[in-house]
Parts: structure tokens; C-alpha cells; sequence
């Protein structure tokens, strides 16, 4: 006699739905580029106070610091538009 299993609604129940997963992921990488931003904005500072002057280095972690600020309110800009789009859905 072959025995065939079944779910159990319990089973079903408690599985994450697919939108789940996905903004799981979505927050797992935007976490990951948040950090990589932090990251950039720190060596950028550490440019600047270790530039001792040459206004050529200051100008790049000037440069730098912008650029890991832009990059870290696109990243709080996704995370805003995920959150709203999983609240609607």
C-alpha cells in the first residue's frame, strides 16, 4: 500500500508568503548598501581630517562624503517605497 503525505493546514498556514520573501530580501540588500554607504562616509571623513592641507585630497573626500550621502538617502528612499508598497499589498 503507498502512504501519501499531506500538508497539514497548520503547516500552510504558518508558511511566509511570497511577498514576504521578497521584501525580506529587498531590506536584506538595501541594509547591505546602507552599510557599505556608512562605510564610504567614514573612509571620506578619514580622507578629509588626514589630508593635512592638500586641498586636492580635501576636495576628493569632500567628493567622496557627497557621494555616500547620496547614496545613503537612495537607500532610505528604496526602504520607504518598499515598506509603502508592502503596506499596500
Amino acid at each position: 500500500m503507498i502512504w501519501i503525505y499531506t500538508a497539514h493546514a497548520g503547516l500552510l498556514d504558518s508558511a511566509p508568503s511570497m511577498m514576504d520573501l521578497v521584501t525580506g530580501m529587498v531590506n536584506a540588500i538595501l541594509g547591505f548598501a546602507g552599510g557599505v554607504a556608512v562605510l564610504v562616509i567614514v573612509i571620506a571623513g578619514v580622507m578629509y581630517v588626514t589630508s593635512g592641507g592638500d586641498t586636492m585630497r580635501a576636495e576628493y573626500a569632500k567628493k567622496t562624503m557627497i557621494g555616500g550621502i547620496i547614496g545613503m538617502v537612495v537607500v532610505l528612499g528604496a526602504l520607504g517605497v518598499v515598506a509603502a508598497i508592502h503596506r499596500i499589498l
